[in-house]
């Protein structure tokens, strides 16, 4: 069992935990597009996504640029994720018939 911590988001067996690379790490400064705003940058944030709603529990790793790491919340993380914004647009799509 994972132990969840005071701001860890728990969404549908969904966690997020975000971070920042350290200089020694082999990834630090390597180009990468951020996985929230998909604006190409150096490695210097991460999230680790935790999707524990199926038997495999799967984990993610996916790159924050600076700003991302610093200021979004972990719900933008989330609906990236899920991709919330296809979602609502499709079902946008079903109201209008």
């Amino acid at each position: 069992m994972h132990n969840v911590k005071e701001g860890d988001v728990i969404v549908h067996s969904v966690i997020v935990h975000r971070g920042n690379l350290l200089e020694h790490d082999p990834n630090y400064g390597q180009p990468v597009i951020c996985y929230v705003c998909d604006v190409p940058h150096k490695a210097l944030g991460f999230a680790r996504i935790e999707d524990q709603s199926s038997n495999t529990f799967d984990t993610f790793a996916v790159p924050l640029c600076q700003s991302c790491a610093s200021a979004i919340t972990d719900d933008a993380v989330l609906r990236k994720f899920w991709n919330v914004e296809a979602i609502q647009a499709l079902l946008g799509k079903q109201m209008e018939h």
